[in-house]
């Protein structure tokens, strides 16, 4: 609910506080002391196009400010969520705007700047304005199907057609990735197998390349390793003194020493050991000699080692990156092969997917078509209690064109629209084209009472609303504006005193002469100074005896305060 608003500098208002209370107020005054100024302000708060004309006479800038405050037991939070400062717990939000004489505006959420375009989608969703077009969501066309949808208490319908638009979404999804996998490869199929044939017939090994470098070396240099081994087999053990024979004699002078000093011992032990791997070295040299003569299988080797140096250049990988390739291409090769098979799978899927969606969407149209019947007849038989009985109420409800491979979105297949005719003869039309003011209130209010209990803005705004209106009629509107007010909160600005009794709550706007100033006021008027305003109401100046009875009597029959 609207809990404060705040009026700075604003055509006639100088500073105006307004204490707001839940259920229905009327908005009363004497033609031209300002009414309209209010509506004006809580105009600028939805986003209107701010006027800095409107600025008071001497004065910078207008600046206007509502706090809005809600119950555990509110919708509006979910609507807040996302707003930075926001706590629900605390249930309390305020927006203001300022209009300053340059036309520049400014717009603040809980004390953030933000754009007017967020204030407006925030606004616009706790308060609606009836009288002018532009504020008024049963104007929007996308807020007609959820109203239906609400009113006929299709939500279980609803979210069942919006789980099989998931999974056939989710299907469909699957099918064009696989799809454009299978595209992807299919493209670089024949490269691929060409690639792989290439690889595996050079049936590639790890390490090998390293082998066969040396074994190619060896190979390329066998007589000097031959001369080598020859020149070092002739040191160790067959020239004269060779290294096998010094050692022995070594050893031998050293056991000789150690029978008189035995750390010599340890020495000779030391010998003995090289001694031995002279011996091994003599054995493995003796092995060597009998290598590959120069000159064999080295044109082979060459040729391998060219082969795969040629694969490396036009791979630009090393050998290891020759294998990790060849396993990447019958991987991708395998995986083509499998997709291929997985595709007419996924396609059953996504048609038993789009099946069962056409199934749920048809069904919620049913519904929705039962529940629109039902929602313009109780509309018309509320619109006939305000007077307007000729006037023809009607819920299209017709199948969307399908856009995409689906065949509907996740609210349904269907858009709706209100349509209504207000004299006979006439063929029905947007609510939207409706010309009077006064008209379009009464239809609005007429939809509002059937869907009370299914309409989430939390502040209706009605003006015009008695225009045309009288007698037993208005009596009729005021007691729908006050029955509204059990589920939403209600202010109108009203010139009739049958509307305004009904009212739970009365505010009167005055306007006043300050020296040379004009300025308009508003207070709450109760007891006496209410029923003195109902009886001005009624008869005007002649505020007697007959007019206060009258003003009583109202106010009892109606149920307003008295």
């Amino acid at each position: 609910m609207l809990a404060e608003l705040t009026i700075r500098d604003y055509v006639l208002v100088d500073e105006l506080r307004l204490d707001l209370e839940t259920g229905t107020s009327a908005l009363t005054g004497e033609t031209g002391a300002g009414k309209s100024l209010l509506v004006g302000a809580l105009k600028l708060l939805l986003g209107d196009r701010a006027d800095p004309a409107a600025i008071r006479a001497g004065a910078g800038a207008s600046y206007v400010e509502g706090c809005f405050r809600f119950s555990e037991a509110d919708a509006a939070p979910a609507l807040l969520a996302g707003v930075d400062g926001f706590d629900a717990a605390e249930g309390e939000l305020i927006v203001a705007r300022e209009v300053a004489a340059s036309g520049r505006s400014r717009a603040w959420v809980q004390g953030r700047r933000v754009p007017i375009a967020r204030l407006r989608e925030l606004v616009r969703g706790l308060m609606d304005l009836h009288g002018q077009h532009a504020h008024q969501s049963l104007l929007r066309l996308e807020t007609h199907r959820e109203l239906i949808d609400a009113y006929g208490e299709l939500g279980p319908l609803r979210d069942q057609v919006a789980g099989a638009h998931a999974r056939a979404k989710a299907a469909l999804d699957a099918l064009h990735a696989l799809e454009a996998r299978l595209a992807a490869l299919e493209e670089r199929r024949d490269l691929a197998r060409f690639q792989l044939d290439e690889l595996r017939a050079a049936e590639l090994v790890a390490g090998e390349e390293e082998e066969l470098e040396r074994c190619v070396r060896r190979l390329t240099h066998a007589e000097a390793i031959a001369q080598a081994v020859a020149r070092a087999g002739a040191l160790l053990g067959e020239d004269e003194p060779s290294a096998q024979a010094l050692l022995g004699r070594a050893r031998e002078e050293l056991e000789r020493g150690a029978r008189f000093d035995p750390a010599l011992g340890a020495c000779a032990e030391l010998i003995d050991q090289a001694e031995t791997a002279v011996d091994e070295a003599l054995r493995a040299l003796s092995s060597g000699r009998e290598g590959p003569e120069p000159g064999a299988d080295l044109d082979r080797l060459q040729a391998r080692l060219a082969q795969l140096a040629d694969l490396r250049r036009k791979y630009r990988v090393d050998h290891a990156g020759l294998i990790a390739r060849r396993d990447e291409l019958e991987r991708s090769l395998g995986q083509l092969e499998g997709a291929e098979e997985d595709l007419a799978g996924h396609r059953e899927r996504l048609r038993i997917g789009r099946d069962e969606l056409s199934r749920r969407a048809a069904a919620l149209g049913r519904a929705r078509r039962k529940a629109g019947g039902r929602l313009a007849s109780a509309v018309e038989r509320e619109l006939a209690e305000l007077g307007m009985e000729e006037c023809r109420f009607q819920v299209g409800v017709a199948p969307l064109r399908a856009e995409g491979a689906l065949p509907c979105g996740p609210e349904g297949a269907d858009r709706a629209e209100f349509r209504v005719a207000t004299n006979v003869g006439e063929k029905a039309g947007a609510l939207a084209k409706i010309g009077s003011g006064g008209e379009l209130s009464r239809v609005m209010l007429a939809i509002k009472t059937v869907l009370s209990a299914a309409d989430p803005v939390p502040l209706l705004v009605f003006d015009e609303i008695d225009s045309g209106v009288g007698g037993e009629s208005a009596l009729k509107v005021g007691a729908r504006l006050a029955g509204l007010g059990s589920a939403h909160q209600v202010l109108v600005v009203t010139h009739l005193a049958s509307i305004a009794a009904a009212a739970e709550h009365q505010f009167r706007v005055t306007k006043s002469v300050d020296g040379r100033r004009t300025l308009t006021a508003v207070e709450p008027v109760e007891g006496d100074e209410r029923v003195a305003e109902i009886a001005r109401m009624l008869a005007g100046d002649r505020r007697e005896g007959a007019a206060l009875d009258h003003a009583r009597t109202l106010l009892a029959r109606t149920g307003g305060e008295s």
